[in-house]
């Protein structure tokens, strides 16, 4: 995805975090290194482990997995073996694996091939007019979901990518700083980064483009981003989609926010129950088919989840349709708007973050809104998506152990990244405790 980047422009910047800078030429020596190290000692299809704490080396673990056939994912992962059949979208095998939290809120890994994740990236890149030299910020840390691969983003554009830490993202005058030192062309956040943003005083800048991604976006922070910005880009998908399924450019002339138009190798339809399509304005559940779609998630029961559903419109039996769980209906202009969730845990289906009603719920959205610095975090949003990271992760277990008067362990909320899972783990847990005591 560098290669050409290294040779035209080799002195450029490529990656900064913190006091590293990072060259082109740099970024593919690295990735030469890493490739060579993988053909070493591993073997077509072994999954080797990237970490979110060095992202810089996470970036060219993922390059190198591309090149040589190897897998780069989560680090519980290590050593296991993928193969095509492991649901990448593309006929080859795939070359990384993302965590996602799922329709359901449980955690899923997904294989994704490099030929339709960069497809999609470069489509992307295409509209926003994403170009060498721009400088291209995530003011968000590191994280296994989607929003990793869409740090490949600037690189595929042969762009400038400026990082910040995790105990950077803690501190919002330190994020606002980053903007007016590196002054970017571009930023990838989801919704509530821009809301703590613009809440804490940030006054947006005249030549920046945001890009919205991993949570619907609202059409009142999407015209206030707008009234501050130069453009803002609302990007729809799911790690089972390669990511972006969609994306779409918000107009202050507008009363909606639409998701776009499809990426490159995507469809998408409003169905009801039969997988018939809806007439415009009548509402549904959202699916995404398309050569994007992934064919299933990674592991045995994959290809059986019930989220994945043979497309009657695809090209051959093997195409899927993946079934989002978003309502949505679409617009006289052909293009979609997302209004809810179907059967969401606690709440009612409807338009925006729907408020957790149940004690527990309320708990732990509670302590979501001090960690991440939101209002009314969705219950099925994914923490790491919202702004969270390893640290807050932590941070939360241990506020969960006071607020419960029980034991939570780290590793069960990694496995548990959404409010209504981390519900039920927490009832799991009580349980537990009441059958130790009984």
């Amino acid at each position: 995805m560098v290669e050409t980047h290294a040779k035209k422009r080799p002195g450029s910047i490529a990656v900064r975090f913190g006091d590293t800078q990072v060259t082109y030429s740099a970024l593919q020596a690295l990735v030469d290194s890493t490739a060579d190290d993988l053909l070493e000692r591993t073997t077509p299809g072994e999954l080797t482990a990237w970490s979110v704490e060095e992202p810089v080396d996470a970036l060219a673990t993922l390059l190198a997995a591309a090149r040589t056939g190897r897998v780069a994912g989560p680090s519980d992962m290590a050593g296991m073996t993928l193969a095509a059949a492991d649901h990448a979208p593309d006929p080859q095998p795939p070359f990384c694996v993302l965590r996602t939290a799922g329709v359901t809120g449980k955690p899923k890994s997904v294989a994704l091939g490099e030929s339709t994740l960069t497809a999609v990236l470069v489509d992307v890149a295409e509209r926003l007019e994403l170009l060498p030299g721009h400088r291209f910020l995530a003011p968000t840390p590191l994280s296994p979901g989607s929003a990793f691969a869409g740090l490949l983003l600037p690189l595929v554009a042969g762009a400038e990518l400026v990082l910040v830490s995790p105990q950077e993202a803690q501190h919002l005058d330190l994020v606002q700083s980053r903007f007016q030192r590196w002054r970017p062309a571009f930023a990838l956040a989801p919704p509530a980064v821009w809301q703590r943003l613009l809440a804490a005083g940030w006054a947006g800048a005249p030549d920046l483009a945001v890009i919205s991604s991993g949570a619907p976006l609202p059409e009142p922070l999407a015209r206030e981003l707008a009234s501050c910005t130069r453009a803002v880009w609302n990007a729809y998908g799911q790690v089972e989609t390669s990511v972006w399924a969609s994306v779409g450019r918000f107009s202050s002339d507008e009363n909606t926010v639409s998701v776009g138009p499809p990426v490159a190798g995507a469809r998408l339809e409003v169905l009801d129950g039969a997988l018939a399509a809806l007439p415009d304005g009548e509402s549904g559940e959202l699916y995404v088919g398309g050569p994007i779609v992934s064919h299933g998630y990674a592991g045995p029961s994959g290809t059986a989840d019930a989220h994945f559903v043979p497309d009657p419109r695809g090209k051959d039996a093997t195409a899927r349709l993946f079934r989002t769980g978003d309502l949505a209906h679409r617009l006289p202009d052909g293009t979609i708007q997302v209004t809810g969730r179907r059967e969401p845990v606690g709440v009612p289906a409807a338009s925006g973050p729907p408020a957790p009603v149940s004690e527990e719920a309320q708990v732990i959205a509670d302590a979501w809104s001090d960690l991440l610095g939101i209002l009314d975090p969705p219950v099925h949003a994914n923490f790491f998506e919202l702004g969270g990271h390893s640290l807050a992760v932590m941070r939360l277990a241990s506020r969960l152990q006071q607020a419960f008067g029980l034991p939570v362990p780290v590793a069960d909320l990694f496995e548990n990244l959404t409010i209504a899972s981390q519900v039920d783990l927490v009832e799991r847990l009580y349980e537990e405790q009441l059958a130790e005591l009984s």
